[in-house]
């Protein structure tokens, strides 16, 4: 049954039409089975590929899941070993750092101790210079002095020190004819050390000059007079003659107590007084004939 139309406005009028079913013959209901048939079929085939999707899925998310699982567990050990690592490089840098410092510290005293080394090298360079010097004028006024010895008319004894002992010479020049002198032991303070006994000639023979030029440093002249005023006069000129340009010498006068024949008798004597300088840096010291006797020609 129908009811009017739908275009008309009012429902006055309808008209009856009998319902009609459809039949399995026709075919308008034949073609709406076949589209209902592929339809379903379509449906399952989709309803099926998208549970094996699902399933796909579900084995690709199990496998990123476990990669995910693997990555994090690379990554927390890389994390770690990394971290070992700087920590280890930390802790090499500060002993690195600590080394250097302490080789830093180590050079520099290396620097300063080389520093002093060439400096005592240079005090012992110049000392060296000195001592030179030193023994060309000890040995010098040795030699001078026993040619002025061996020009003199008296019997002289001469007190000789070297590395610890003592020595006492008896130097007698070419006998003359002359009156005999008696030798007379000193008394007082001109007594010789310890009382040493007086070598004779009868007892030991004299030194050759070769043993007396070994012994060079005098501690001091007994019974040594110097009577004539040439002597004097020819000390002072050897020096002015030989010790110039470098030294600077002037002459003055020293008392000296003698002993002549048993008799104590007082004199002055020209005594030459050095200054020497040596280097650049002007070292300068002075010394006199009265210390020569103190120095040691082996310093």
């Amino acid at each position: 049954m129908i009811f009017g139309d739908d275009d008309d406005d009012d429902l006055g009028g309808f008209t009856y039409r009998p319902f009609q079913i459809r039949t399995e013959s026709e075919d308008e209901a034949t073609v709406t089975k076949r589209k209902l048939k592929s339809l379903h079929e379509k449906i399952d085939q989709l309803l099926l590929a998208s549970k094996n999707m699902g399933a796909m899925f579900k084995t690709e998310k199990t496998n990123l899941e476990m990669i995910r699982t693997g990555l994090q567990q690379d990554y927390v050990s890389f994390q770690t070993s990394f971290t070992s690592q700087i920590t280890k490089h930390h802790d090499d840098l500060a002993m690195e750092s600590k080394v250097m410092d302490a080789l830093a510290r180590k050079t520099e005293k290396v620097k300063v101790l080389d520093l002093k080394l060439q400096q005592s090298e240079k005090k012992v360079q110049d000392f060296l210079s000195k001592r030179v010097v030193v023994r060309s004028c000890i040995s010098d006024v040795t030699g001078l002095l026993l040619d002025i010895i061996q020009t003199r008319e008296s019997m002289i004894f001469v007190t000789i020190q070297t590395r610890g002992r003592r020595w006492i010479w008896k130097v007698e020049p070419p006998k003359v004819p002359t009156n005999p002198i008696f030798k007379k032991e000193p008394k007082g303070k001109e007594k010789l050390i310890k009382e040493e006994p007086i070598i004779d000639d009868d007892e030991d023979e004299e030194p050759d000059e070769a043993e007396l030029k070994r012994f060079r440093a005098f501690v001091k002249v007994v019974n040594a007079p110097f009577t004539k005023s040439g002597a004097n006069q020819l000390l002072f000129s050897f020096y002015l003659k030989h010790m110039k340009p470098q030294y600077e010498t002037w002459s003055v006068h020293k008392k000296l107590d003698v002993n002549v024949n048993g008799t104590i008798e007082t004199e002055s004597f020209p005594n030459a007084k050095f200054k020497v300088a040596r280097g650049s840096a002007c070292l300068a010291y002075e010394f006199t004939l009265a210390d020569l006797p103190c120095l040691n020609p082996n310093d």
